[in-house]
This record gives C-alpha cells, sequence and structure tokens, in this order.
C-alpha cells in the first residue's frame, strides 16, 4: 500500500520527489531512474495536443522509465481525436503495440474497451492486479476507447 504522505516517486541521488518524466531529477540533476513507491502510474499522450511523433516519444520513454522503475503497470490514454473516426495517436499506439514496438520491456496490453463489467478480461485483471482493476473503475476508464493498459514485463532480479 501507498504511503500517504509519500511521492509516487524519489530521486535515488537526493531523496526528493520527482515525477517519472522528465528523465532528469529537478532537484539534483541525476538521470538514474526513480524509485517508484507505486504499482503503475498514468501518462496521458493527449495533454497539450502533441503531434503523433511527439507522442509515441513520450510514450516510449514513459515505457523506459517506467520498466527501469520498477513498475508493474502504465495507464495510457490517447484520446480520441477530433475527427471522430479515432485519433492518429491512438491508431499508431495500437500499431506499435500489435507489432511489439515496446515488446523488450512490455509484456502484454490490454485496450480497456474490452474491459467491461462483468467481461472475463476484467475479472481476471481483478484477480491478479485488484489495486489497478480498482484505479480503472475510479477514473471511469473501464470500456474507454481511448485508453490501454501495458503490463510491464518483469524483471530479472
Amino acid at each position: 500500500a501507498k504511503h500517504p504522505l509519500r511521492p509516487a516517486f524519489e530521486c535515488p541521488q537526493c531523496g526528493n520527489p520527482r515525477v517519472l518524466l522528465p528523465e532528469a531529477c529537478p532537484s539534483c540533476g541525476s538521470v538514474e531512474p526513480p524509485f517508484a513507491h507505486v504499482e503503475f502510474w498514468k501518462v496521458d499522450l493527449e495533454r497539450d495536443a502533441p503531434l503523433v511523433e511527439e507522442a509515441i516519444d513520450q510514450l516510449t520513454r514513459a515505457v523506459r522509465a517506467g520498466a527501469a522503475a520498477g513498475l508493474r503497470a502504465l495507464i495510457v490514454v490517447h484520446g480520441y481525436g477530433s475527427s471522430g473516426a479515432g485519433g492518429r495517436i491512438g491508431w499508431t499506439v495500437r500499431e506499435g503495440l500489435k507489432n511489439n514496438h515496446w515488446a523488450d520491456r512490455i509484456d502484454e496490453f490490454i485496450p480497456c474497451e474490452e474491459l467491461t463489467q462483468g467481461s472475463q478480461l476484467l475479472t481476471h485483471l481483478t484477480r491478479h492486479r485488484a489495486a489497478l482493476a480498482d484505479s480503472l473503475r475510479r477514473s471511469r476508464m473501464l470500456g474507454n476507447a481511448c485508453v490501454y493498459v501495458l503490463i510491464f514485463r518483469k524483471q530479472d532480479s
């Protein structure tokens, strides 16, 4: 369980709170991966309306940083776009996942549109990653076509 006063991430050099991205600690400049005090984190690729290439670069950096920090999962919000047919960021993320672009760090990915009440996939996620499933429920991401859950590969000890 997360300590109520503990930050989600901590710099291993200076011990100050920091975020997953950017990669450098704002307090001491260390580029060592932060210590994660959480099991999963959310990255919002649609924030600030980036170009597709910028969003994919941000996702790649988040996957690398999340794996290095020891996260178990990454919740990726990619948005739906303004076309009404799905956004380019979402399509590019989906294609990257299907083509194993991040397979060196990601074991599996789950489209949240497939996580619906009563589905076997949600039952499985709830059984094996209860905190993640609860967070998705609370944030109303179940059934959302604009969100993926990326499960990190287990790291060798």
